[in-house]
């Protein structure tokens, strides 16, 4: 048991850990490790998901976005085109209508 007052700072509770485990047997130490490895395994399944997931979803996220019509290098040019209207003088709803961008984007 590693003393209330003794638990700050970080590196002496560390300290009483390491001395508890000079206690341990052999099968303990093993069992210890096991766990440790396991632990990490399972870090690097849900990275390597979230990873997937996130690939994934791109890839729908652009197919859908092709069967609407959505072309990306026109989508990142129209803010610029939509800004120069509106220094024109073009309405909001005009601009909205000829570049496909909603109101509230202009």
């Amino acid at each position: 048991m590693i003393p209330t007052e003794l638990q700050e700072p970080k590196e002496l509770k560390e300290a009483f850990e390491v001395a508890n485990q000079m206690t341990w047997t052999k099968k303990e130490l093993e069992a210890y490790d096991a766990r440790g490895i396991y632990i990490q395994d399972e870090r690097g399944r849900i990275d390597y998901a979230l990873e997937g997931g996130r690939e994934i979803g791109e890839k729908i996220g652009l197919q859908k976005g092709e069967k609407i019509g959505f072309d990306k290098g026109k989508f990142e040019e129209k803010p610029g085109i939509a800004r120069a209207m509106l220094k024109e003088g073009m309405k909001p709803d005009v601009i909205a209508r000829l570049t496909g961008l909603a109101i509230d984007e202009i």
